[in-house]
């Protein structure tokens, strides 16, 4: 009970002294300063905040804010997209667009994505590529030992063949089986004919980037 009391007096106080200060700055004969014994005390406290805010709109009749009745917001205007970034946004859409429709014809003939990537990668290595396990890792962006497990459940399914280099034992060729060949056959049909229907926004894009990159190298 007695620092309810003690409490209720000292906010009495803060707002006596909120009063006096409204006084102060309404007064039009008296400097702006508040007195120094106003700006010497000591007001910490969501309880004193609300004390002061309290009083304060009652004795001054103007708005008063308080540290809690700020919002912290982000910037709210509305800015137009730089052109670049915009482009860059669009292009971004149309490539996830076409892999996302890649990985969807790869499980519907029976391969997951990865299998059907590295499948294409083998079957399409240039004639004086050595096509090894290395080489097909680079290719498809992966550590030495995923590219061991993917190569090896491609063997499994007959989709790919090992063969030993006979420029060096220690490593294997890759290539495709016929199975391979013919899954792929019909994929790449299907993927060309996408491609065909996504071109016009990929070559918009493109010829947009290309404007940009020209116009920047001029400056």
């Amino acid at each position: 009970m007695s620092a309810a009391r003690g409490e209720l007096s000292w906010s009495e106080q803060t707002s006596s002294r909120v009063e006096e200060l409204a006084k102060v700055y309404l007064s039009p004969s008296l400097p702006r300063k508040p007195p120094l014994s106003m700006r010497k005390a000591s007001i910490n406290g969501p309880a004193a905040s609300q004390a002061v805010t309290g009083a304060a709109r009652q004795c001054v009749g103007i708005p008063v804010i308080s540290c809690y009745d700020i919002n912290v917001t982000a910037h709210t205007e509305s800015r137009v997209p730089d052109p670049l970034i915009r482009t860059l946004a669009d292009f971004r859409f149309e490539l996830r667009r076409f892999l996302h429709f890649s990985e969807q014809a790869a499980i519907e003939a029976g391969l997951q994505p990865q299998q059907h990537q590295l499948l294409l990668q083998v079957a399409g290595a240039p004639d004086q590529a050595t096509v090894t396990i290395a080489y097909a890792a680079e290719r498809l962006g992966l550590k030495h030992n995923s590219a061991v497990e993917l190569v090896d459940r491609c063997v499994r399914e007959d989709l790919l063949e090992r063969t030993e280099d006979p420029a060096d034992r220690r490593r294997a060729i890759l290539c495709v089986t016929r199975k391979a060949h013919r899954i792929l056959a019909h994929l790449s049909g299907e993927h060309a004919r996408e491609l065909m229907e996504a071109a016009p926004g990929l070559v918009r894009t493109l010829q947009h980037i290309q404007r940009h990159a020209a116009a920047e190298a001029t400056r």
